[in-house]
């Protein structure tokens, strides 16, 4: 039985001790954090953009989501260290940063009009995803390559 808990116990501190050693190897660069606050917008714009019922229930968030993640696009827009590590044209960077938020302003003026459909919405929220991936598949550097 004390073997048991033994094991159970090293599991326990070895997963622990990993999930920490992850934790303190994540990027804490100021752009690191902006896509982070990004990525959360997305997802609660996603959300609420799935169905009809999450449209009526949430929707009233997407508007505000939507110019969070322009504004956040704005200053992210200003960081070099993309176009850096990517070693790829600043201008590139801007390009497709521009395309996200004028995509994300787009689904902000629609999410504020009364009669936007869920549908209308998640199409609208759909081109601010694609610019999103546009841009992952040139800058985004995966530590796993």
């Amino acid at each position: 039985m004390t073997r048991k808990f033994a094991v159970i116990a090293a599991t326990i501190a070895s997963v622990t001790l990993t999930l920490t050693g992850l934790a303190l190897a994540a990027d804490d660069s100021p752009l690191a954090k902006q896509m982070e606050a990004i990525n959360k917008k997305n997802n609660a714009i996603r959300k609420a953009t799935k169905s009809a019922t999450a449209w009526k229930k949430d929707g009233k968030t997407v508007a505000a989501d939507a110019r969070e993640i322009a504004k956040i696009g704005k200053e992210a827009k200003k960081d070099k260290s993309a176009s850096e590590t990517a070693k790829k044209p600043h201008a590139e960077w801007e390009k497709l940063s521009d395309a996200m938020i004028k995509a994300a302003d787009e689904l902000a003026v629609l999410a504020d009009k009364a009669g936007t459909t869920q549908p209308q919405a998640k199409d609208a929220f759909n081109a601010v995803a694609k610019s999103c991936t546009e841009c992952h598949n040139v800058f985004r550097v995966d530590e796993d390559k």
